[in-house]
């Protein structure tokens, strides 16, 4: 997958859809392995810096604001 693509690109297409969910998934795999509740957060806003518990605030994030423009990990 392209993640330049869908990361910044429409955030109705399936694409962007696909690839949020997939952030998710692999955000959430890692929370479990690290056991660290924390999830950094790579909206345009919080660039990665910022960090929350809530997968679905941050699946918002995205949603509402894309990715951070250099954001590739």
């Amino acid at each position: 997958m392209n993640r330049s693509r869908w990361m910044y690109g429409d955030r109705t297409d399936s694409a962007f859809q696909k690839g949020v969910a997939e952030f998710v998934s692999v955000a959430l795999e890692h929370r479990r392995v690290s056991d660290d509740p924390m999830i950094f957060c790579p909206c345009r806003d919080c660039s990665n810096v910022k960090r929350w518990t809530d997968i679905h605030m941050i699946e918002d994030h995205l949603y509402r604001r894309g990715f951070r423009p250099d954001y590739e990990t």
